[in-house]
C-alpha cells in the first residue's frame, strides 16, 4: 500500500481548503471529490485505512437493487478490476488499496490513526480542527470542515443540536455484529443482527459488544460447515444521532408529497429496510407502511437535499454520512452504501466550491454551480407513482387481491374515502375487499371500519397478504394496531383479553401491538387511563410475562419484554401513575443495553 502523507511532528497550524474527518463510505468520496475540484484537502481517519463499512466492515455491496452512480460507481469499477486481477480473498481488502491510491493521486493529504478532539471556532463558524496521532497533537484550519464520522462526532463537538432515535423511546435501529468468513473463494461478510447498542456511552457500548458476540459464536470452528473466520474490524451500526440541519426530511412529509422539488443532490433507492422487531414502538407513518400496507420490500426513491447536509446555526461545517437530518424512519433507507457515497460526492464538491468562494455559509453557494459539477440524477417520479398512483378501478381490484398494499396506499394518498365506504358497505363480510377497504378507511380516520377491525382482532385473523418478498403481516394483529391508531376505547376489553392469552399465535406481535394500542387509547382518552393502567401494570409488573423475538436474518430468539417494560414505566410516569416495574427488572436477565436503558430511566441503580 502506498505510504500516506501526514503532518509529522510539526505542531504549527497548517491551512487547507477542505478538511474531511472520517475516510469511510462518505468521507473517502468527499475527499476525492473535493480534491478533483482543485481543493487542497486534508483527510483525518481514526483507522489505518480508508473505506469504512465497505472495507473494514466487510459490507462491500450496494443494497437497494440499483447500482451506484457518479463517483461511487467509478470507484466500484476500479475495485472490481483490482480484485479480479489480484486473486482470491482480496475482495474485501481491494477497496482500501484502490481508495488510498485514488486519494493520494488526487493530492489528498491523509493522516491515519488520527483522533479529533476539538474544533477551532469563531463564534458560529467552524474554522479548523485539533487532533491527536502517534507523533503528537496537531491543528489545521480550512475554509470548510466536513464531518464524515457517521456518528456526528464533529457536530457534537461544535455544539450542534441533534435528534436521537425513534420518538417513542429514543432507541436506534438495531446493529450488526458482522463476521467475515468464507463463501466460495471469496471473503464474505455474514450480516448478523445482534440487538441494540448505544455507541455514545463507552461502558454500555463495550459491554454490549462483549455480550453480543456470544450470540453468534460457532460450536466448532474446524467443522467444514463453519464459514466464520473473525469479527469484522468495524461494527455494523445502522443509526446514530441526526444533526439538526437547514432542511428536515420526514417520512410523513415524503408520503404526503410535501417535500420540496428544489436543491436535490441525489436519490436513495431502497425499501425502508428496518431491522427492528419491536414495531409497535415505531412511528405511526412507519407502521402504516410496514403493517397496514405490508410493504417492507417495496422499493422507493427518496430525495436527499443540500440542506440535509448543512447544520443549522453553524457555518463552515458540512455533514457527509448517515447523521444528516432525516427522521429515524427515513434514515432506515438513506443509510445504504450507494446513497452515502452520493452524499459524500455532493459534500466534497460543495465544500470545494464554498472554500474557493470564501463562503462559509454552505447554503449561499449557488446550487446551479453544485449541480453542474455532479453526475446526472435519475428521475424516480414514475416509479414512486406506480406504487401509490392507482386509479379507482385498479384500487378496487387491488383491495380484492392477495397483494393489496399499493391499493391501500393509493386509496389513502388520493383520499378515496367515498369509494372506500361504498366498497366496504357492499362487500361480503370477511372478504379481501371488505377487510382491505377497512384498513384503508382506518388510515383515513374513518370509524365505519371499526366493527371489521374488532372482528379481525377477536378472530386472530391469520390471513397474510403477499405484498412483500418477506415480512408480510397477518391481518389479525394489524387490526389490533389500527384499533389503537383510531383510539377505539370500546376495544380496551378485547386488547386486555389478547394480553391475557399466553398461548396466542404470534404472541410477540399480538402482545406488543395490544400494548401500543392501549397506550394510544390512553393518550387520546385520559378518562380511560385508570382502566388501562391496571392492565398495563398487570403485565409489566409480572415477572413471569415473557416475550421473545427473532433477531433479523438469524434463528436466534432473544428476550424482548424488558424494552417494553421500560417503555411502559415511562408512560405510567408521564401519566402520573405509580408502578413497581423498577422492582421487577433486577430479577430479569437484562443484557447490557437494557441495563443501560433502565438506569437512564431511573428504574435501577
Amino acid at each position: 500500500m502506498p505510504e500516506a502523507l501526514h503532518n509529522g511532528t510539526d505542531s504549527s497550524t497548517r491551512q487547507y481548503d477542505v478538511i474531511v474527518v472520517g475516510l469511510g463510505t462518505a468521507g473517502a468520496i468527499a475527499a476525492l471529490a473535493a480534491a478533483r475540484q482543485g481543493a487542497r484537502v486534508l483527510a483525518l481517519e481514526r483507522n489505518t485505512y480508508p473505506g469504512g463499512t465497505q472495507s473494514g466492515g466487510g459490507i462491500r455491496g450496494y443494497y437497494g437493487g440499483r447500482p451506484p452512480y457518479g463517483l461511487t460507481a467509478e470507484v466500484e469499477e476500479l475495485v472490481s478490476e483490482y480484485a479480479a486481477k489480484h486473486g482470491l480473498g482480496i475482495n474485501v481488502e481491494a477497496r482500501k488499496f484502490v481508495l488510498e491510491r485514488l486519494l493520494l493521486t488526487a493530492g489528498v493529504e491523509i493522516v491515519y490513526a488520527a483522533v479529533v478532539y476539538e474544533l477551532l471556532q469563531e463564534e458560529s463558524c467552524v474554522r479548523g480542527v485539533r487532533w491527536r496521532e502517534a507523533s503528537g497533537c496537531h491543528s489545521a484550519i480550512a475554509g470548510v470542515v466536513v464531518d464524515a464520522t457517521a456518528e456526528g462526532t464533529l457536530a457534537l463537538l461544535a455544539g450542534c443540536k441533534v435528534e436521537s432515535g425513534r420518538q417513542s423511546d429514543g432507541l436506534y435501529n438495531t446493529f450488526t455484529h458482522t463476521f467475515l468468513g468464507r463463501k466460495g473463494l471469496d471473503v464474505h461478510a455474514f450480516n448478523f443482527d445482534a440487538g441494540r447498542i448505544d455507541q455514545y456511552d463507552p461502558q454500555s457500548y463495550s459491554q454490549t459488544l462483549l455480550e453480543a458476540i456470544t450470540v453468534h459464536l460457532a460450536e466448532d470452528y474446524s467443522a467444514a460447515e463453519c464459514r466464520q473466520l473473525a469479527p469484522a474490524d468495524i461494527v455494523g451500526i445502522r443509526e446514530g444521532v441526526h444533526v439538526i440541519t437547514r432542511t428536515y426530511s420526514t417520512l410523513p412529509d415524503f408520503f404526503a408529497g410535501k417535500l420540496p422539488d428544489e436543491e436535490i443532490i441525489g436519490y436513495a433507492h431502497s425499501n425502508l429496510d428496518t431491522h427492528v422487531n419491536d414495531m409497535a414502538l415505531e412511528s405511526t407513518a412507519f407502521q402504516d407502511w410496514m403493517l397496514v400496507a405490508s410493504a417492507w420490500g417495496t422499493e422507493l426513491w427518496f430525495p436527499i437535499y443540500r440542506g440535509n447536509l448543512v447544520p443549522a446555526g453553524k457555518n463552515g461545517l458540512l455533514l457527509a454520512g448517515s447523521h444528516l437530518r432525516v427522521d429515524h424512519d427515513l434514515g432506515q433507507a438513506i443509510r445504504m452504501n450507494g446513497h452515502i457515497g452520493r452524499i459524500g460526492e455532493a459534500a466534497g464538491i460543495l465544500a470545494a466550491l464554498a472554500s474557493r468562494q470564501k463562503q462559509p455559509d454552505l447554503m449561499a453557494v449557488p446550487f446551479a454551480e453544485l449541480a453542474a459539477r455532479m453526475s446526472e440524477i435519475p428521475s424516480p417520479l414514475a416509479e414512486n407513482l406506480a406504487v401509490w398512483g392507482l386509479e379507482d378501478e385498479e384500487i378496487r381490484q387491488g383491495l380484492s387481491s392477495d397483494q393489496p398494499g399499493s391499493a391501500i396506499w393509493s386509496a389513502w394518498r388520493r383520499d378515496r374515502r367515498a369509494q372506500l365506504r361504498e366498497w366496504h358497505r357492499s362487500a361480503e363480510s370477511g372478504s379481501n375487499l371488505r377487510c382491505h377497504a377497512a384498513f384503508a378507511l382506518a388510515l383515513l380516520a374513518e370509524t365505519c371500519c371499526l366493527a371489521d377491525l374488532r372482528r379481525m382482532a377477536l378472530e386472530r385473523d391469520e390471513y397474510t397478504p403477499q405484498n412483500s418478498r418477506r415480512y408480510n403481516h397477518p391481518r389479525g394483529y394489524v387490526a389490533v394496531y389500527l384499533l389503537g391508531r383510531l383510539a377505539d376505547a370500546q376495544s380496551i376489553g378485547l386488547l386486555a383479553d389478547i394480553l391475557r392469552d399466553q398461548d396466542i399465535g404470534h404472541k410477540f406481535e399480538y402482545h406488543t401491538q395490544a400494548l401500543g394500542a392501549l397506550v394510544n387509547i390512553g393518550e387520546r382518552h385520559p378518562s380511560c387511563r385508570e382502566q388501562i393502567v391496571k392492565i398495563l401494570r398487570d403485565i409489566a409488573e409480572d415477572p413471569a410475562w415473557e416475550l421473545r423475538a427473532c433477531l433479523k436474518a438469524t434463528q436466534v430468539f432473544v428476550r424482548a419484554d424488558p424494552v417494553f417494560r421500560i417503555y411502559l414505566a415511562t408512560v405510567l410516569q408521564r401519566w402520573d401513575f405509580p408502578h413497581k416495574i423498577g422492582s421487577v427488572l433486577p430479577g430479569l436477565p437484562l443484557n447490557a443495553h437494557e441495563r443501560h436503558l433502565a438506569h437512564k430511566a431511573g428504574l435501577i441503580a
